[in-house]
């Protein structure tokens, strides 16, 4: 660590690290460390990194001997490589040293304008330990330094940016205020994640700052208020056919997510699908394509938690408007794979697109899942579903009931089970 020869410095770097990896005690890596900081000014950008990982492990254990290596680190801010400066940046944030903190800040405002992307980058995520760490204290400074990065040309730094809009400040949305236009063009180019946030955001903007569409009667009938301003709940539209006029604006952002259909993203799919349905009319939404968006989506993907977000959105589109997937009804029966929790969401979801032309093969499948079903959750939850079944008219209620009664006699249920036929037999009663 000591010599004059970058290789030797970084072979020995390389055996502190790989110690300080593999956990082994037997040797105090720690006191190393004046020999491993004044490392800090070599020329070697490897060395370098290496001896930034090893300060963020111990520079909190010895705040002293830490501060020693601030100066050399400055020092670098100014070196002509940006990876180095970006480095830099990163390995001065990350060390959680409040007396340092200050020193950080001063060193972000000289480099929120440099010419590297990839430095301005930096700067964001040190904004945003800054923020968690000192909040209170340093948020005037934040906030103007954020709004420079948010003003920013480059999408990796805007992306950054983003996030650290979405983390601390969701409610600043004035800060969007001359943004929107360029944020919607620039939105494809977006990181995936920073897409995401800014959907969410971008639709908050839109609820405050934007004029809801009008909708036009469209049926020819002879009616002297034949508009309306589109209604919180889209199934409140009283029209049986009607035109849309968006604001510019709102219709810009509504083409901008219908660009991000084909993401391959879930969280760009579900953010972009819930701002789609929120801010437009069921009509708009069948044609988007996000239905299809978030039928792949449940088609492609094994991660549960994920699959939970996403019914429970399908779930929703599907109350307000049960047309909307009822192409896709299939895709809901359940599979032997499904744990219990998407189970009953696909249940619930079945039993809102139940109409006459498909209450047969609906009905068919509730009773198979009631009765061979081994989880007793999903059972009771079919039997809900087949008591809303049952609502569909006066032949259906009887033809249920009858079932529900043939079904307690003839078979042994378990007491949560029996109790769930008591209830649906009383509610259908």
């Amino acid at each position: 660590l000591n010599s004059r020869n970058s290789r030797e410095i970084k072979d020995g770097m390389k055996r502190i690290i790989a110690i300080m990896s593999s956990g082994d005690g037997s040797m105090d890596v720690e006191s190393y460390f004046a020999d491993v900081i004044k490392n800090i000014i070599s020329n070697d950008m490897k060395i370098k990194i290496l001896v930034c990982i090893y300060l963020l492990r111990f520079a909190e254990k010895d705040p002293n001997l830490a501060l020693l290596s601030i100066n050399s680190l400055q020092k670098t801010i100014s070196d002509g490589d940006p990876e180095v400066r970006a480095l830099s940046i990163k390995a001065l944030s990350d060390i959680k040293i409040p007396s340092l903190y200050p020193i950080v800040l001063h060193t972000l405002k000289k480099v929120v304008a440099d010419t590297s992307a990839t430095v301005r980058n930096e700067v964001s995520f040190a904004l945003l330990k800054l923020y968690v760490a000192k909040a209170e204290e340093m948020e005037d400074d934040i906030v103007h330094i954020l709004q420079d990065l948010l003003a920013d040309a480059d999408p990796m730094v805007l992306s950054s940016a983003i996030l650290v809009l979405k983390e601390c400040f969701p409610d600043k949305l004035e800060w969007l205020h001359g943004h929107f236009r360029y944020y919607c063009k620039i939105m494809p180019n977006l990181d995936s994640w920073a897409q995401s946030y800014l959907i969410t955001l971008l639709l908050s903007y839109c609820k405050v700052y934007i004029p809801r569409p009008t909708i036009v009667d469209a049926s020819g009938t002879e009616d002297s208020q034949n508009t309306m301003q589109m209604p919180e709940k889209c199934n409140e539209i009283r029209f049986p056919v009607y035109d849309v006029i968006n604001d510019g604006d709102l219709a810009l952002f509504l083409a901008c997510l219908e660009r991000l259909v084909f993401r391959s993203n879930p969280a760009v799919i579900l953010s972009a699908s819930n701002a789609f349905f929120q801010l437009a009319t069921p009509m708009q939404f069948k044609k988007s394509r996000f239905p299809e968006a978030i039928i792949r989506v449940c088609s492609l993907s094994s991660n549960r938690g994920l699959l939970h977000m996403v019914f429970q959105s399908v779930l929703l589109f599907s109350s307000v408007d049960p047309t909307l997937f009822l192409p896709y009804m299939k895709k809901f029966f359940i599979l032997p794979s499904d744990d219990t929790t998407i189970a009953c969401l696909k249940l619930k979801i079945l039993s809102t697109m139940v109409n006459e032309s498909n209450i047969k093969s609906v009905v068919k499948e509730f009773k198979y899942y009631i009765s061979y079903q081994r989880a007793p959750t999903v059972s009771i939850a079919a039997a809900n579903a087949l008591a809303v079944c049952a609502r569909l008219s006066p032949g259906w209620e009887s033809n249920i009931m009858k079932w529900f009664i043939s079904h307690m006699e003839n078979s042994k249920l378990s007491k949560e089970l029996l109790g769930s036929y008591i209830n649906v037999i009383r509610v259908l009663a």
